[in-house]
Parts: structure tokens; C-alpha cells; sequence
């Protein structure tokens, strides 16, 4: 009787254990589940970005700028561009609108609290987006109903650095 029953006990175990590990694949996967949309309401019309640096060291940053057209009001919600997102800033300049995102690369904060903190410096590590993305690519997202869905923009193009003084 006992060997039947640890018979049972090991087969569930098994099973529980494959499960498992079904599962946990499942969620390391899951970012290349998020579908991109292949005809959003909207048409993007250009897109360049280019690098900044402030005034003072350590100040810098990078501005994605998007143009678009739309017979219809979007709610954009982030920019996923260089390992990192934002929220999407939304501008009508002439006539034409467009996506601005703003990304702060500064490394200043970190500098101004070492120096009175004596502690080594630790390594800053790049959030972690659920897009693997080349450096000229950029993902929006944007509700459509209660849905949020994304929109993949390829070639991106990189324009001259800017030197604030």
C-alpha cells in the first residue's frame, strides 16, 4: 500500500514540478509577447533624435522628437528608446504635431553624492525595458479603449549633438 501511495506522490510531484517550470518560461517570455500594432490611427510623418549636453559636467541627455499626423486624438502614454522610457510629451509647433520624449542621461546627481558620500561608487545599471530594441528604434504606447498597444518605429534618424553653455 505504501509503495503505491509514494508511487502516486512522486508522479504528482513530477507533475507540479513541470508546472513549475512551464510557468516560470512563460513569464521570462512574456515580453516578447507584447505585439506591436501594424496600423495604429496614426501615421508617423518623420523621426530623428540626437544627444545634448548642459552647461556643466555630467549634464546630458537625449531628445527624441516624432512627427505625426492624426485624423483623430491619441492618448500616448511612454516612448521606449535607448534601454529606458518616458512619459510622452505631446507638442503642436506650425501646424504640425509631434512626440517628444526626454531622456535624462545626466550622471551629475550621482557625482554631487559621492562627493559627500564616501562610499564607492556603485555601477548604474539600465532599467529594464520589455523591448529589445537597436539604437535607432523607439516603441509608443498608446490607449485605444481601456487597452494600451504599441507602435514600433524603425530607422530613426541621429542628428548633431547640442552643447549647452
Amino acid at each position: 500500500m505504501s509503495f503505491e501511495k509514494s508511487k502516486t506522490n512522486t508522479a504528482t510531484m513530477k507533475k507540479i514540478k513541470l508546472l513549475t517550470v512551464l510557468l516560470m518560461v512563460l513569464s521570462f517570455t512574456q515580453c516578447n509577447m507584447l505585439k506591436y500594432v501594424s496600423h495604429p490611427p496614426f501615421k508617423i510623418t518623420g523621426a530623428t533624435f540626437n544627444n545634448w549636453v548642459g552647461g556643466r559636467p555630467g549634464v546630458s541627455g537625449i531628445k527624441v522628437n516624432i512627427a505625426y499626423q492624426s485624423e483623430e486624438k491619441i492618448a500616448f502614454e511612454k516612448l521606449y528608446f535607448s534601454y529606458r522610457s518616458v512619459k510622452i510629451e505631446t507638442r503642436t509647433v506650425k501646424g504640425k504635431s509631434y512626440l517628444i520624449g526626454q531622456f535624462n542621461t545626466s550622471t551629475r546627481e550621482e557625482e554631487l553624492f559621492l562627493k559627500r558620500d564616501t562610499a564607492p561608487k556603485k555601477v548604474k545599471e539600465l532599467p529594464k525595458i520589455p523591448f529589445k530594441l537597436k539604437d535607432n528604434e523607439a516603441v509608443i504606447s498608446y490607449k485605444e479603449g481601456a487597452r494600451i498597444k504599441y507602435y514600433h518605429i524603425k530607422n530613426i534618424k541621429k542628428t548633431s549633438t547640442i552643447f549647452f553653455q
